[in-house]
């Protein structure tokens, strides 16, 4: 079916420009030109970027948890090649204050960003974008607001939402206002902080301030008007209970083109109409005129034809053979001169009402939330917050984020329901609206036909090492030299050039890890002690575009003096709850505290219960599986496999995770340490009873910088450290380290006033069971409801987006 419906687009393409080609070869020849314009400009794929954070307001003692989705512009699910992600924390004004490096997989990555008592109480940014981004013009990374709270100010950060005054912005629709002839003009009368003024009414009057028209305005503050100008002046007047605003509309050109678009009000069609005036006409001298249509570098050029005596074109262009999103549609003329421009936006995206989650079990401690899915492969996160938050700052959506921000100089929100092709019709004509009102559009015309971006800048994976040999050496040539990790598993050799210089790429190495280098003669592989020096580097430039806060982006206001003690104190109350209830467990700091996802991490203390069990069996029960043929549960015998000859080779997950790359640089193998020593030989597993160990930690979550399908941490009631001291060099600029969301993140205020501070719990990676089942573990909270924000992507492309709540008993 889905190749019978292309078979009937394609005709429908074929069709509608043959019935208004002309037969002449010099227009031929421009459509050509406009053709291959549009694909060499949008030749190079294009990343964007959607951050979804576990909420918008924060205080200085928290942290920021994120999970960025990246997508290939051309095709959602089409795997990206950059790896180095870079996050960057922005005070108000927009300049940079804390750089952070972080490591993508499979499209996505994740992390945390600690608040310190050095960021005082204000509003912040969190941006984030690649080394490739640097090749465009347009700026291609993603920006979020945010507030965060200093506890130790005793400030509070409220919105400013009392705002009187008014602005007024007109927007004729294509770009220009051509006199003697119908014209579409859009505008936007709102307060600072972009909201639509109550009890305000927008006329259109004259030079003479005669009021010739009632101005109709939705609740964002957007309208739309049709009139004919002619070159006197006109007037936006705005009348806001005593306020009176005046301004004057942009002056009518003698000479141009006008564009009308319609594409909300009818289900299977777009109307196109395009008006003009004698002037234009006789200034055309029968240049070719064509219509436009493409999204990036895919296009329709459909012939335009206006003259003396018909000076309106009207198209009826059926959505099948629009394209999926943003469709620009532009008038050029034969010489590549543009008349106008607009976008539409055609509402071909399905919402995916995949997960409905309910409460399944409780306990003392955790609530187990779950939901049966027919999507069983699928990279998700998920946010929990009690349901009466209500935040200053709305979270932008990954469809909205995807799917329209890209196109947008100024990134908005919008509902998931309004971008879908299940909209109203109020809803289409609403965002219609929004992106006619836009004050410039992102991909210019100009840039188009003379800027086509070249690649100078690569996609990033990786660390580059280089290094200098610092003693005088007859033949630095005659030497080699390897690096070590043996918690990355990393060894790989470098030649030295005549220079005495070595440089080691693509290397997957967290910030602040010890790196070893040894030195050896070639002929004989001997090994020499030298002295070195080494940086670490990465490929990134300084990002080209600076970021401009927008003027109309929730403005707050700082309350001095005005804290309550209920935020510190019932934060210091929760940390002191949370550690005492984790006492008993000796090493859980050091792992990443303890995790409610009770499948993919768990923490165990061994028990006087599991007497005589082997390990190999209490790993098998909680998910692992060896490829060796000796049965795990083997007897108490203490010699282990002393008395056999099967060798275990692989320790792996029995389900392995839907979101793992193929093709990544795993060793399809689980990491095991005993005692924080990396066990190199799997095979000593074999000697391990349960009562030989204190406790346990279990990470299924596959992780491409430290090379492993998941982490075991075993710890023994007697620590043994038979570690030996190695002479390392400490990897600086690698990537960020992140730990996982645990109980004394969470943060539950009571005072009504700072609800949106809240956060429940935060999930960064959600998989299903092979039986569709999605489970997740909640810390018990005091509400009776909990919001569910949940945002992901599908391994087929669909993008998933959904904010539900959950009834808790």
């Amino acid at each position: 079916m889905k190749n019978y419906s292309t078979i009937i687009a394609l005709i429908c393409i074929l069709v509608f420009q043959n019935a208004r080609s002309q037969s002449n070869t010099y227009s031929s020849i421009d459509k050509e030109y406009i053709k291959k314009s549009l694909e060499n400009y949008f030749n190079l794929d294009r990343e964007n970027i959607h951050l979804h954070l576990n909420k918008n307001e924060f205080l200085t003692s928290e942290n920021i948890w994120f999970k960025g989705y990246i997508a290939n512009r051309k095709q959602t699910n089409a795997t990206i090649k950059t790896t180095n992600i870079q996050v960057a924390l922005l005070n108000e004004k927009g300049e940079k204050i804390q750089h952070f490096l972080f490591f993508a997989n499979n499209n996505s990555f994740s992390g945390n960003i600690n608040l310190t008592e050095k960021y005082p109480t204000g509003k912040y940014y969190v941006q984030v974008y690649t080394n490739w981004m640097n090749n465009f013009t347009e700026d291609e990374s993603s920006t979020y607001p945010i507030t965060i709270t200093n506890i130790d100010e005793n400030n509070t950060l409220i919105a400013a939402t009392n705002s009187n005054n008014i602005n007024t912005s007109i927007f004729p629709e294509g770009g220009t206002l051509v006199a003697n002839t119908k014209n579409s003009i859009g505008i936007n009368v709102s307060n600072d902080n972009g909201k639509a003024i109550p009890d305000t009414q927008a006329w259109l009057v004259n030079s003479k301030k005669e009021k010739l028209m009632l101005l109709t305005l939705n609740d964002a503050g957007n309208g739309r008007f049709d009139f004919t100008p002619s070159t006197e002046d006109f007037f936006l007047l705005v009348e806001s209970g005593d306020k009176v605003i005046e301004k004057q509309l942009p002056q009518a050109s003698t000479t141009g083109i006008a564009l009308t678009i319609n594409n909300y009000f009818y289900d299977k069609k777009t109307i196109v109409s395009t008006m003009t005036n004698s002037e234009t006409i006789e200034k055309l001298q029968n240049k070719a005129l064509y219509l436009v249509i493409h999204k990036d570098d895919k296009s329709h050029i459909l012939d335009l034809k206006l003259s003396e005596s018909k000076i309106e074109d009207t198209f009826e262009i059926p959505n099948s053979i629009l394209f999926n999103g943003i469709n620009y549609f532009r008038i050029i003329d034969g010489t590549g001169k543009q008349y106008a421009e607009r976008m539409v936006y055609n509402n071909m995206y399905t919402i995916a009402n995949t997960f409905e989650f309910k409460e399944i079990t409780q306990d003392k401690s955790t609530t187990t939330l779950g939901a049966k899915t027919t999507q069983n492969s699928f990279n998700l996160s998920v946010a929990v917050q009690p349901e009466y938050n209500s935040p200053d700052i709305p979270s932008r959506s990954i469809i909205g984020d995807l799917l329209l921000n890209p196109y947008l100089i100024t990134p908005m929100t919008f509902e998931t329901q309004a971008i879908s092709n299940q909209a109203t019709l109020k809803e289409k004509h609403n965002l219609d609206l929004v992106l006619l009102n836009q004050n410039k559009h992102k991909y210019e015309w100009k840039n188009i036909v003379a800027n086509p971006p070249k690649k100078m800048e690569p996609n990033e994976n990786g660390l580059t090492i280089i290094g200098n040999i610092n003693e005088s050496l007859k033949n630095y040539e005659d030497y080699k030299v390897r690096i070590y990790s043996i918690n990355n598993f990393l060894m790989e050799f470098a030649d030295i050039n005549k220079n005495g210089h070595f440089e080691f790429h693509n290397l997957f190495l967290p910030d602040s890890i010890p790196v070893h280098f040894t030195f050896y003669k070639k002929k004989n592989l001997d090994e020499v002690n030298l002295k070195y020096t080494i940086k670490t580097k990465t490929e990134t430039r300084p990002f080209r575009h600076s970021f401009s806060p927008n003027q109309n982006d929730a403005p707050f206001m700082i309350i001095p003096n005005s804290l309550p003690p209920l935020i510190t104190e019932k934060r210091a109350v929760k940390l002191k709850e949370v550690l005492a209830q984790k006492s008993s467990l000796k090493h859980v700091n050091e792992n990443g505290g303890l995790t409610s996802n009770r499948w993919m991490q768990k923490a165990y203390k061994v028990k006087p219960s599991d007497l005589g069990r082997t390990v190999l069996s209490f790993l098998r029960s909680n998910g692992f599986i060896t490829n060796n043929s000796i049965p795990v549960e083997i007897s108490s015998n203490r010699q282990g496999r002393n008395s056999v000859d099967n060798m275990l080779t692989q320790l792996i997950p029995t389900e392995s995770p839907s979101s793992m790359p193929s093709g990544s640089v795993l060793t399809n193998n689980t990491r095991v340490y005993l005692d924080n020593n990396l066990l190199m030989d799997l095979d000593r597993l074999f000697n391990f009873f349960m009562e030989d160990l204190d406790e346990i930690y279990i990470d299924r979550r596959p992780n491409i910088i430290e090379g492993s399908l998941g982490v075991i941490k075993l710890y023994s009631k007697v620590p043994k450290d038979n570690r030996k001291s190695i002479n390392s060099v400490i990897i600086a600029n690698g990537y960020n380290h992140s730990r996982a969301f645990t109980p004394e993140d969470t943060l539950v205020i009571d005072d009504v006033n700072y609800k949106n501070l809240n956060c429940i719990f935060w999930q960064d990676y959600i998989e299903s069971s092979t039986n569709g089942i999605v489970n997740f573990d909640i810390p018990n909270t005091t509400s009776k409801e909990v919001k569910l924000v949940i945002e992901g992507i599908s391994n087929d492309g669909q993008l998933i987006s959904t904010s539900q709540i959950v009834k808790l008993k």
